[in-house]
């Protein structure tokens, strides 16, 4: 069963009795620096964590919820070694045609979490999932930096409207990295 979770950052700093007694999974709730609020996707067992083995399931799973935003959202799908979703983190929401992206923040959850593959997941309000430039440009810089960390990007799926949605691997845009020094 997935559940959702969300968190503000306190002003009061824990007392430290207080830190102990909370479980070990609250470890992955951060804010970020803005203290805005910080959405987790975490699975209550591996046995009900779904698998992602193409696009298609991308889109069954955040879809519908992705795809009706007004603003673009990037999100990262953490992996574990048999593709299952461990977590979802939402890393950036921008604006109704662009959101920013920085390459550390996208892989930070993965190192963070010691996760071996991430699938990046984004939105396009206008519906059409058509990726830009700028989409294919990010998603190679990811990739690069994903492999110098020794962290898969399985794909990079643009969600639309009404269930349509394109993977840049299933178009050929993502291409296998490989870290820096290393043939081949």
């Amino acid at each position: 069963m997935i559940t959702y979770i969300t968190r503000r950052s306190s002003k009061r700093p824990r007392r430290r009795d207080e830190r102990r007694h909370e479980p070990m999974r609250s470890m992955k709730h951060r804010a970020d620096r803005s203290g805005a609020q910080f959405v987790i996707r975490i699975e209550a067992s591996t046995a009900t964590a779904p698998s992602i083995t193409t696009p298609a399931d991308v889109a069954a799973l955040l879809g519908q919820e992705m795809g009706a935003l007004a603003q673009e959202q990037v999100r990262v799908l953490l992996l574990d070694t048999k593709h299952r979703v461990r977590a979802c983190h939402l890393i950036y929401q921008g604006t109704v045609n662009s959101a920013s992206i920085r390459v550390a923040e996208v892989v930070r959850p993965a190192v963070i979490a010691n996760m071996p593959a991430i699938l990046m997941v984004h939105n396009h309000p206008s519906g059409d999932p058509t990726p830009s430039p700028e989409d294919i440009h990010s998603t190679h810089r990811i990739a690069e930096a994903a492999a110098l960390l020794d962290i898969d990007l399985v794909d990079h799926v643009i969600l639309g409207a009404a269930g349509r949605y394109h993977s840049l691997k299933e178009a050929g845009l993502l291409r296998a990295q490989t870290p820096i020094g290393i043939a081949a």
